[in-house]
């Protein structure tokens, strides 16, 4: 067990900048929900973990966490707040090996419906829709080369530990479904398109690629020729749009609800 230092501290907040991470191969969970479930899980590689004296007194010094205490460096509230992305984390945060980038692929052995993200910006709209795979028990999901970078602070802790079991695989989504024309199906949330509350989901052994667009822009049109299937969610009120977010879910329920909880 070590104490903090500075040059901790300011590595530590150099690993908020995309490019630092990419080129670290770092990033940082923050809060003490996400680092305990990081932990538990063991899935990933773990550099360091920064926490108060405190937390390590009541949680880290347990011997459930005995093979991390060569990793664990302890300091005071202060500390962990200079190196926090958010204001009020005050307890701990962990610095994380970024897994080697592998080409995942759905599981063509059961029913699988998988969101595709087309140039998603918002981090913590990112952050909700890994946690709405999740809960829909989605394997993982798909995003074009301009989506928001997966392991952003503030995707990772919107994502509330789902980023620890779904997925993701970044690409030209263009390429991609030509490469994958015939094995998948396509099909695009689209304000003009069927009403998702008439559309009987047919049963497939193909996976569905589920097509959300930017939150302002919606799908480009090159993406949107791809789609085999245009469904709508019906507005009721004078809303102009719903968040990515929200609309993946309903979407996930619809399709859930059809394969009767499979």
């Amino acid at each position: 067990m070590q104490e903090i230092s500075k040059n901790a501290i300011k590595f530590v907040r150099a690993l908020q900048q995309k490019k630092i991470r990419q080129t670290e191969q770092l990033f940082v969970v923050e809060g003490e929900k996400s680092v305990l479930e990081l932990l538990q899980n063991g899935g990933f590689a773990i550099q360091k973990i920064y926490c108060s004296t405190s937390f390590y007194e009541t949680r880290l010094s347990k011997a459930t966490f005995k093979n991390y205490q060569d990793s664990i460096a302890v300091g005071n509230a202060t500390q962990i707040s200079q190196m926090s992305f958010f204001e009020n984390n005050t307890t701990v945060l962990a610095v994380v090996h970024i897994p080697t980038s592998e080409i995942w692929q759905p599981n063509r052995q059961k029913p699988q419906l998988v969101l595709t993200l087309d140039a998603i910006r918002d981090p913590g709209n990112l952050g909700t829709i890994l946690r709405i795979a999740d809960w829909y028990g989605l394997e993982g999901i798909i995003c074009s080369n301009d989506t928001v970078d997966f392991y952003n602070p503030k995707t990772i802790a919107a994502s509330m530990g789902s980023f620890l079991r779904v997925k993701a695989f970044y690409t030209s989504l263009e390429d991609y479904f030509k490469a994958q024309k015939g094995k998948m199906l396509v099909v695009a949330t689209d304000m003009e398109g069927e009403n998702l509350h008439s559309y009987a989901w047919q049963p497939t052994t193909l996976p569905i690629l589920l097509l959300i667009g930017n939150e302002a822009q919606g799908i480009s049109p090159t993406l949107l020729a791809f789609a085999e299937q245009r469904l709508s969610i019906p507005r009721f009120g004078e809303a102009e749009s719903l968040n990515a977010g929200i609309a993946a879910a309903l979407f996930c329920d619809s399709w859930r609800r059809s394969m009767h909880f499979s």
